[in-house]
């Protein structure tokens, strides 16, 4: 059975390849090209029911080379995706922890001087905004 795995808030990737979805059409095609000579013995020369069974059949087989061509794909496009999404993860992981490590190896001593410091500057922001609001035209005119 495939799996589906979250990997995302919004995104999912279906993991697992079943032979069943590679091999069918193969060991079918195969099954078929036995079947075929068990009735219909190849020689060094081929019939014209002969050649035409080989010519559909290497069409067939051409065709499933493909189809496990585009599954590998999609098994590659999935890994990568969830590649991404590991490193997206990480990098994630390694800001919180970051963040984590300010907070806990904090020094107060420092920490509290920068806090008075922005203190000040907020207050002082403060002072220059009341006083800006208190202004009139009629103070710049006189």
């Amino acid at each position: 059975m495939k799996a589906t795995v979250r990997v995302g808030d919004h995104q999912t990737v279906q993991v697992g390849v079943l032979a069943s979805d590679i091999g069918t059409q193969l060991f079918s095609l195969f099954q078929q090209v036995a079947q075929f000579d068990a009735g219909n013995t190849f020689d060094t020369k081929t019939n014209a029911a002969q050649q035409s069974f080989l010519e559909s059949t290497i069409q067939t087989a051409s065709d499933i080379g493909q189809d496990i061509n585009t599954q590998s794909a999609s098994n590659g496009i999935n890994y990568l995706m969830v590649q991404n999404t590991m490193t997206r993860l990480t990098a994630t992981s390694n800001v919180y922890k970051g963040f984590v490590s300010n907070i806990q190896d904090v020094d107060m001593p420092t920490a509290l001087s920068q806090l008075s410091q922005n203190q000040i500057a907020l207050q002082a922001a403060f002072q220059v905004t009341s006083t800006l609001n208190k202004m009139s035209l009629l103070d710049y005119l006189n």
